[in-house]
Parts: structure tokens; sequence; C-alpha cells
């Protein structure tokens, strides 16, 4: 089989590299060496044998299985392994289909948008079926854990309140771990807009976490990890009656339930005006908000080509092209002032 588009970047190539799959380039990005043997050497259905017999771990609502895996620097290959694992595989759960190709386009336009996301490839099974890769950022060279908690386990909530903490709290959550970092609360808005902007609406608590620096003797984190589980969701047919976004954008100060903008309630949806509202709860300046809002708005046309030059099926493409361009229209209303 051969492929007109690197199965990492996107970007077109041909020649050997067409028949590899990727670019020389992408594979040293990706795993530190060109020298990587694919397809995988087995498929979808020893792929959940052996997620079984090594792991438990689920992603996309609790279905999604997936493996740690190695390079094995002798043979080229990439191994399951229990320890010191430098990547995590993911294939498209049954409930799901083409959850692989999605994710993975939905994390290249995070990267194209300019926010620190983890590296993630597209791999083939031995059947040429497509499975999802990304590089772990966890760990240390020396396979110790790098110091970094999610925001549930910041504010010492369970698991099962992931769903519960709004984006304004998570802000004040990321204040107070940060001590005042407005950089990494200004990174946190715009991983929130970005989310809504593609249709993310699974962004909670636990996919969002905080790392230390490694020479760092504060008691304080440096800075959001790389953006990680990020799909246009609601490009999924069994997904697209869904609520807007993961979490409530704001809380009201009183009650502490949900609270809504004035142009929310006219609206019906979210807009710049809400953005905009966050931005100010965060103590952010308006200058840098608006400017957040613009860049996401003016790269629409960036997001519509990664999506178009996807491995995506048509209709997800067409999906997930009409949310960004609806979002886009949305959150630009209200920051032309």
């Amino acid at each position: 089989m051969t492929y007109d588009r690197c199965l990492a970047t996107l970007k077109a190539i041909s020649g050997r590299e067409a028949a590899s799959g990727y670019s020389q380039r992408a594979l040293k990005q990706v795993f530190g060496t060109s020298k990587v043997t694919f397809p995988l050497s087995y498929d979808r259905q020893e792929f959940f044998s052996k997620s079984v017999e090594y792991s438990k771990g689920i992603s996309i609502s609790g279905v999604q299985e997936k493996l740690s895996l190695r390079l094995d620097r002798a043979s080229n290959e990439l191994v399951v392994t229990r320890n010191n694992g430098e990547y995590i595989l993911k294939p498209s759960p049954e409930a799901f289909p083409n959850a692989a190709e999605n994710e993975h386009a939905a994390m290249l336009a995070s990267q194209k948008i300019g926010i620190e996301t983890a590296l993630c490839t597209l791999v083939p099974f031995k059947t040429g079926e497509l499975a999802y890769l990304t590089r772990r950022f966890d760990r240390l060279e020396s396979g110790d854990k790098r110091p970094q908690e999610d925001l549930l386990q910041i504010g010492g909530l369970p698991p099962k309140a992931k769903y519960d903490v709004s984006y304004e709290k998570a802000g004040e959550l990321v204040d107070q771990a940060t001590g005042g970092k407005r950089a990494v609360k200004l990174d946190l808005f715009r991983r929130v807009l970005f989310a809504y902007a593609i249709g993310n609406n699974d962004l909670h608590t636990k996919n969002l976490s905080l790392q230390r620096a490694v020479e760092s003797s504060s008691r304080f984190y440096d800075k959001l990890t790389p953006n990680y589980d990020v799909l246009f969701v609601q490009a999924f047919d069994n997904t697209k009656e869904g609520q807007f976004m993961a979490c409530d954008l704001l809380t009201d100060p009183e009650t502490g339930e949900e609270e809504f903008t004035e142009p929310y309630q006219e609206y019906g949806f979210y807009t710049g005006y809400d953005f905009l509202e966050l931005g100010r709860r965060y103590g952010l300046p308006e200058r840098a908000v608006i400017r957040a809002i613009r860049n996401q708005v003016d790269s629409q046309g960036d997001m519509i080509e990664l999506i178009q030059s996807s491995y995506m099926p048509e209709e997800m493409k067409r999906e997930a092209e009409v949310i960004v361009v609806g979002r886009c229209r949305a959150i630009s209303t209200g920051i032309d002032r």
C-alpha cells in the first residue's frame, strides 16, 4: 500500500516515502530515528488480546483500550511493554469508527493553532487499518515519572467529578497551583476556546494537567502539559446532539451553579462575549483575550485545509468543517470593539 500524505504530518509525500507512509523528517521527530519498521507486526484482533494481557487503559467515554509501546532499537519495531513505555497506541473503538484518524487530525489542528501538543502519528496494523499513536510526555529519559498532576488531582476531587469543575473554576485551580502565572492561564484559555471551536466537548479536568520543570525546587507548577486527548468529538454520528462543552464555562459566585451571560441567553450558544467574560474572570488583559480569539478565527482556513487533508472519511470531514466554520463565526461575535 502507498500513501500520498504522510501518516504523521498529513503533508504530501512521494516515491520511497509514499511507500512507507512517512517522511524521514516526521519519523525522526516522533521516534528520534527514521529507522522504524511498519506496519505493526499484529492486527486489530491481536491488539485486543495483548490489551487484555498488558493494560486496562480507557479513553473516549470509557471505551477505548490502549497499549504502551517502546521502540526496540535492535529490530526497529514498536513492541508492547509493561514498563518504560515510550508511546501509547490506540485503535478506533467499535463505537467510534475512525476515531484514530479523527484524533490525529484534531491533534495536528491543536499544534497548528500554536498550542503545545503531544507528538503523534497514525500507524498501520499489518492489515492496513490505521491506529493512533502518541509519544508519552509524562516520563523522563531515566524512566522516572515527570512531576505532573491533572486538575482533578490538584483540586483533590474524585475521578467521577471530572465534568463537575467549570472552566472558570479550572482557571482558579491553575492560578493556585502555578502561583498566579498569567501565561499558564492564557494557555488554558486558548485550549478551552480551541475545544469549543472544533467541537471537542470532552475537555474535562482529567484532560488538563500541569507539569513542574525537572530542575525546579518550587512547590508551584510551571506549565500545562502538552495538549492531549483532543478530538473533533461532535463530528461523530453518535455525538452530534451533545452539549457544547464538557464542563460549564462560567460559575455563578452566589449559587455555584452554571452562569449564562445575557448574549448566551439571546443567541442560545457561546459567542465571543462569553469568552471575553471568561478571560476577564481569569484576570487576563482584554487585548490578549481578543488576540487569542482573533487568532482562532483567522486560523479557520488552516483548520479546514488540515481537515480536508486528513485520513478521516469524507462525511466526518464535512461534519468537522461545518463545526469549525460555525464555531469560528460564533466566537467572532462581540470581539470587534
